[in-house]
């Protein structure tokens, strides 16, 4: 009984500690022709634990693949979702969709559903479906309200020092020559990134 006993605590200790954790899955793309001319894949992540949502993103290797070569949907329980091209990221032969975003009551059984060009052949394909959702976030125990400010103005702090874009040499698909010799440093007491690839329904800070 005693044994019975400490194997319950140890199982019960390990539910609560994955169920504080956040999700990320890497699913192989294994695609099913359909007899409508489409293809299938289906996934169940029911069984684990979504808080705040779901994000979900695709990519496809493929000789010939390109932005146009398919269209297609992700299907939930509640809606259809419609996948897209990342636009920003166009790399020869590999399709990468935009990020997809579910809501935590969508979670069960997700079919994703592809139509490809006709030069395309599926079963070439190798790639693979992300899928993260963070991890549950505790709400503050306390419930004072921060007074926020109301207009720029009226802050009295000054405004941070900024590197421009035109500055440090943005653009995509960086290499090692956006490095100028000699290096500089700095020391740094608080850094803000932002990164602006999507949009998403949360406000969850974890997600970026």
């Amino acid at each position: 009984m005693q044994t019975l006993r400490v194997i319950f605590i140890i199982l019960l200790s390990a539910y609560m500690v994955a169920a504080q954790q956040h999700l990320s899955l890497d699913i192989p793309i294994i695609l099913k022709h359909n007899t409508n001319g489409s293809y299938e894949q289906t996934i169940d992540i029911g069984s684990h634990h979504i808080y705040d949502f779901m994000a979900i993103s695709i990519l496809m290797d493929c000789k010939g693949i390109t932005p146009t070569s398919l269209t297609g949907s992700v299907i939930s329980n509640k809606s259809r979702h419609a996948i897209t091209h990342f636009g920003e990221e166009i790399v020869e032969n590999r399709y990468v969709s935009e990020i997809i975003y579910l809501k935590p009551d969508e979670k069960g059984v997700i079919r994703f559903e592809y139509t490809f060009d006709q030069g395309l052949d599926p079963k070439l394909i190798m790639g693979k479906i992300h899928i993260f959702s963070p991890a549950e976030t505790k709400k503050p125990k306390s419930k004072t309200k921060q007074q926020g400010v109301k207009k720029r103005s009226d802050c009295k702090c000054p405004t941070p020092a900024a590197i421009q874009r035109a500055d440090w040499g943005a653009s995509f698909h960086l290499d090692q020559n956006i490095f100028i010799p000699p290096p500089a440093y700095t020391d740094v007491s608080h850094l803000i990134v932002h990164h602006s690839a999507g949009t998403n329904i949360s406000n969850n800070w974890k997600m970026w």
